[in-house]
């Protein structure tokens, strides 16, 4: 089943991104990525080659802002700013999409 595989794929990649914890799910079509403020949800309903090209995609975005917490700088948490995530999140979703332009 295409949802299943694709939460597999998708629960593999993200758990090993620092800043990101996918939450697996259990019979949903989305996927959850939790951190303290915010979070991503997922949609696993694409294509395979399409949820390996988001999962890099979202590799290259935290690897690019992710920031260590100032207030516990053991925590494994993000710091990446609604203002900063939203724009770019969606600007990749529409491309990955095929729907509208940048």
């Amino acid at each position: 089943m295409l949802v299943k595989a694709n939460a597999e794929i998708a629960f593999k990649r993200l758990s090993e991104i620092k800043g990101l914890k996918p939450v697996m799910p259990s019979g949903a079509m989305y996927m959850m990525c939790f951190d303290l403020a915010n979070y991503v949800r997922l949609v696993l309903t694409v294509p395979q080659q399409f949820m390996h090209e988001a999962c890099e995609r979202l590799a290259q975005f935290f690897a690019d802002h992710y920031v260590q917490s100032d207030a516990d700088p053991s925590a494994e948490d993000v710091a990446v700013g609604r203002a900063d995530l939203e724009p770019a999140v969606t600007s990749d979703v529409r491309r990955v999409a095929g729907v509208g332009a940048d």
